[in-house]
């Protein structure tokens, strides 16, 4: 993680983009989590709806879907993580409420789980989520 840490704030120095920075992100992320597809998804200005940020392994017709997808309860992991303020751990798309007007969506991508983390500034106002999916559901036992 300090790696990741130190590789961003390069970026960062160098006035790389934002789109180049959250991209650079998620693929390490991923290099970090094997088998792990990651997203980071912004909160559009009004603070309703959730934008594509970088997700450049998710299938494009999904990433398409969920651009501008509703911020509220029951609206996937990342809708309800960014509603909530608080981590979503979805352990099976397919039977999890938060899921159920778009499990078909994920199912067609091939997402079985997803794990979503708000994403807050300095005061805890909700900027956008970082979610990494599987395409096998992932039993999560929390310490």
């Amino acid at each position: 993680m300090k790696a990741l840490r130190s590789s961003i704030l390069e970026l960062l120095y160098k006035g790389e983009s934002e789109n180049f920075i959250l991209n650079e992100i998620v693929k390490k992320s991923q290099f970090i989590a094997p088998g792990s597809i990651c997203s980071i998804l912004r909160v559009d200005r009004e603070g309703k709806h959730l934008l594509v940020g970088a997700a450049p392994d998710l299938p494009d017709f999904y990433n398409k879907a969920i651009n501008n997808f509703p911020i509220g309860p029951n609206k996937g992991s990342c809708g309800t993580a960014a509603f909530t303020g608080k981590r979503v751990i979805v352990e099976d798309i397919s039977t999890h409420p938060y899921w159920k007007d778009i499990k078909g969506l994920a199912e067609k991508a091939g997402l079985a789980s997803c794990w979503s983390e708000p994403i807050k500034d300095p005061s805890g106002k909700i900027l956008g989520t970082f979610a990494i999916y599987h395409r096998c559901i992932l039993r999560v036992m929390l310490i």
